[in-house]
């Protein structure tokens, strides 16, 4: 949401995203080379546009930064061990779903926000 403040004569802009709940889980899936995957984050944090978080699994703990545009997401997984993963998707009614890069290798993905 966007928009003007007033207060007595002063002015501004605005702007509040409750796209992506802050203090929120991610519980969800990737599928990779036909094989589906759990993916969870969690304390997520959200100020403006930008998305902050983190977590763990099989390959190691990460931390997550993303921006929002309207019902668009984009946010990068950053492994410990420098790896990174690129999700890009949309959001809808409380979950995301769209695809992830790392390297040569992408396939899909899905959370919802708990």
């Amino acid at each position: 949401m966007y928009g003007t403040w007033v207060m007595g004569t002063n002015t501004g802009e605005f702007a509040i995203s409750d796209a992506v709940p802050k203090g929120k889980t991610w519980r969800g899936w990737y599928d990779f080379e036909g094989r589906y995957y759990s993916l969870t984050v969690t304390g997520i944090a959200v100020e403006g546009n930008l998305i902050t978080g983190g977590g763990a699994d099989a390959y190691g703990k990460y931390a997550i930064i993303g921006t929002t545009d309207g019902s668009s997401i984009t946010f990068t997984q950053k492994f410990s061990h420098s790896a990174q993963v690129i999700y890009v998707g949309e959001i809808s009614n409380g979950a995301s779903l769209g695809t992830w890069k790392s390297g040569e290798h992408s396939g899909r993905y899905g959370v919802s926000y708990y």
